[in-house]
């Protein structure tokens, strides 16, 4: 997700978001979202366990009858 999505999504604005990332890449050391991922992966996050915790629920759909 890019960090306008990420602002949108959260409701924050760009700069919110960019400084936070940034200090996330700081405090793993790392300078780049393919690093953070590499980072995340090989401590095993982001292994599609918690995806679902990770989404908002679905709407349900109702059907009305006639």
């Amino acid at each position: 997700m890019d960090d306008k999505t990420m602002a949108r999504t959260l409701n924050v604005s760009g700069n919110t978001v960019r400084n936070h990332v940034a200090r996330v890449y700081s405090k793993i050391g790392v300078n780049r979202r393919v690093a953070a991922a590499a980072w995340a992966r090989a401590r095993g996050f982001g292994d599609g366990a918690d995806r679902k915790t990770l989404l908002p629920s679905p709407v349900p759909v109702v059907t009305l009858q006639p």
